[in-house]
């Protein structure tokens, strides 16, 4: 699990192999699903579409239309617990949730972009057929589904419109719209969205001719591919990795997730410091605190990465252990961030070479990131683009991008425009 004992190039390389092998149809833990939504064409300017953003924790619709100089305008915008995260719940109560969302906003528009955060098969109708789900989501009997078919189904159950037209894709995906669209994108190379929130995934755009599972795709086209990174399964793991994932809501799936995205962090910190007891390397008041600990989250890391912020572990072990236990827990913390960012790191440099140049090649790449983890985990954002430059250092220049509302922006843009 010590981020100094892993050499990132050869991770970035077996990647790659997974990435390979995954757009062959070949057995791998990186399903490289073809979305079907190309990236070069011109949003239309007043035409309202319902934007649905179901992310791994986080509900948010609205009714979304852009002007002519190509800028949102956003109306109608509600948030919700995404149902199914409090415990686990039927697939019909599941789509009932989100109809009932939705069926407020079909009086103005007939058009759905959703941008839906779990792994699906995009169909060439652009529905999206559920594969599993992540990011601890509990909902029985969702898997097999068609995400637009269900709400269209719950919608008439209501006695509602049920004729929608929906454009299903991934929430990378819709960063990487949203990034495309903002102003002065088209000075960019290429584009790459990054989504590292609850979970963690990339999208990049893809030729055709690479994508060979699939015969009937045009000869010369390009689209985008949702790489669903998360689920990399060539990660180095350690006894707490193992203990962590034997626990979890889909055991031996989402490595990469499990030891980098806000979904798991806090609670591998914490498996850490409880088998760090185990090993003596606390102080006996120290231990009192951390074995009988019920949960951390991964906001709670904050004073552990020398924020200000006094939650309540971080001030119990203040006052109930030593300085010296304080140092420990800091540096276990600082050590799995470490690693997190560098095995992020090398998924965000695979899908950046990886992608098909759609601009001036010796521009720079545009990386279009979105999630709370990213940007508001103490250090993390640095720790990242840290390992990121290292990676791609005299290989390719990049720039992020941080469109507000990526996500609800992007799926807006992918459900006029596919």
């Amino acid at each position: 699990m010590f981020h100094g004992d892993i050499d990132p190039s050869v991770c970035a390389e077996e990647f790659r192999e997974e990435m390979e092998a995954g757009l062959c149809g070949e057995p791998s833990s990186l399903r490289m699903i073809p979305t079907f939504i190309e990236t070069e064409r011109d949003i239309p300017a007043g035409e309202p579409v319902i934007a649905v953003d179901a992310g791994g924790t986080n509900l948010r619709i609205a009714l979304v239309e852009f002007d002519g100089e190509g800028e949102p305008r956003i109306s109608g915008f509600e948030r919700d617990r995404m149902p199914g995260l409090d415990g686990e719940i039927p697939a019909d109560q599941f789509f009932d949730v989100l109809a009932g969302h939705i069926g407020k906003l079909t009086a103005r528009a007939g058009r759905v972009g959703m941008s839906f955060s779990y792994p699906a098969e995009i169909l060439p109708t652009r529905d999206g057929r559920i594969l599993g789900l992540s990011k601890e989501l509990r909902v029985a009997g969702v898997v097999g589904q068609l995400v637009g078919e269900r709400i269209n189904e719950a919608l008439r159950r209501g006695g509602g419109r049920g004729d929608l037209q929906f454009v299903v894709l991934n929430d990378t995906v819709g960063a990487l719209l949203a990034g495309r669209a903002a102003r002065g994108a088209h000075r960019c190379s290429r584009y790459v969205g990054f989504v590292l929130g609850t979970g963690l995934n990339c999208a990049y755009v893809e030729s055709n001719d690479r994508i060979r599972k699939r015969r009937d795709l045009p000869a010369g086209g390009r689209q985008i591919i949702n790489v669903e990174s998360g689920a990399y399964g060539r990660v180095p793991r350690g006894a707490v990795d193992l203990d962590l994932d034997a626990t979890s809501a889909e055991p031996g799936n989402f490595q990469l997730e499990k030891t980098a995205s806000g979904a798991y962090l806090g609670a591998l910190c914490l498996r850490t410091f409880q088998a760090a007891c185990e090993e003596g390397l606390f102080s006996q008041g120290a231990r009192e605190v951390l074995e009988s600990w019920p949960r951390l989250e991964t906001p709670e890391l904050e004073p552990f990465l020398g924020g200000e912020a006094q939650l309540p572990l971080h001030e119990l072990l203040r006052r109930r252990g030593t300085a010296a236990d304080l140092d420990t827990a800091h540096a276990l913390v600082d050590l799995l961030l470490e690693r997190g960012a560098m095995l992020t790191a090398v998924c965000v440099a695979s899908a950046l070479l990886a992608g098909v140049p759609t601009g001036p090649k010796e521009a720079p790449a545009a990386l279009t990131v979105d999630g709370s983890t990213f940007y508001r985990l103490r250090t993390y954002r640095a720790r990242i683009t840290a390992w990121l430059d290292r990676l791609l250092a005299g290989r390719m220049p990049y720039e992020v991008v941080s469109p507000e509302g990526a996500a609800l922006i992007g799926a807006a843009v992918g459900g006029l425009t596919n």
